[in-house]
């Protein structure tokens, strides 16, 4: 596949998101020493939704993606780049 094939393709991009997210999460958590159930509790969320994100299995809306980077004190960072440029 080619490059500029790639870079044209959604999966691409949400796979890159998600992971950059599980990142984010998993980080975090060991930072702050917390578990699934602690890092759920304090997202307000359940714990299944918790390992769907560590697993890159979420596909958060961006109203989610954004409190989820502000309760982890991260603001999320959107750009859109010409892809000729990239």
């Amino acid at each position: 596949m080619e490059r500029d094939e790639l870079l044209r393709m959604p999966s691409y991009w949400m796979a890159k998101v998600q992971n950059e997210l599980y990142r984010q999460v998993d980080e975090y958590m060991r930072l702050k020493n917390m578990d699934r159930r602690q890092m759920a509790e304090y997202l307000g969320c359940s714990q299944r939704e918790v390992a769907h994100l560590l697993k890159g299995e979420s596909d958060l809306k961006l109203s989610k993606l954004i409190e989820v980077s502000l309760a982890m004190g991260k603001i999320p960072c959107v750009t859109f780049d010409d892809v000729e440029i990239i």
